[in-house]
C-alpha cells in the first residue's frame, strides 16, 4: 500500500489473519516509514483510547452513528487560541508611557553653595 490507511489496514488484517511475526514486523516497519513521511497532528486521541470511548458509548445506548460524530468532533484539531496583546499605553507622538519619563537633575548642586570660584 501507498499511503498510511491503507497500509494500516494491511498490518491488521496481517495480524488479524495470523500472519508470521516477521511479515507483521516488515508491514509494520513500512507502516512506520509512512508515518514519518507524512504530518501527524499532535494531540489526537489514541486508536485505542477512541475505540475504548466508542465501545463503552454503544454499552450506555448511544446509536453508532452518533459515536461517530462525537469521536469525528474529538479528533478536531487542537488549536490554541490566545487573546490578543495588551498594546501598551501610546502618548500623542507614539512613545510608550508605562514608565514615568526619567527626572533631570543637575549634576552639581547650585543651591546654597558658598565661596565658589576667586
Amino acid at each position: 500500500a501507498d499511503d498510511y490507511d491503507a497500509q494500516l489496514e494491511v498490518v491488521r488484517s496481517l495480524k488479524a489473519a495470523g500472519a508470521s511475526p516477521t511479515r507483521v514486523k516488515s508491514a509494520a516497519m513500512k507502516l512506520a516509514q509512512l508515518k514519518r513521511a507524512t504530518w501527524v497532528p499532535s494531540g489526537t486521541a489514541s486508536r485505542k483510547k477512541k475505540r475504548r470511548a466508542a465501545i463503552e458509548a454503544v454499552k450506555e445506548g448511544f446509536d453508532p452513528s452518533e459515536v461517530e460524530k462525537m469521536e469525528a468532533a474529538r479528533d478536531a484539531a487542537a488549536v490554541a487560541e490566545y487573546p490578543p496583546r495588551d498594546p501598551p499605553p501610546m502618548d500623542a507622538d507614539g512613545f510608550v508611557v508605562s514608565f514615568p519619563p526619567p527626572r533631570v537633575r543637575t549634576a552639581v548642586n547650585t543651591e546654597g553653595a558658598e565661596g565658589g570660584a576667586d
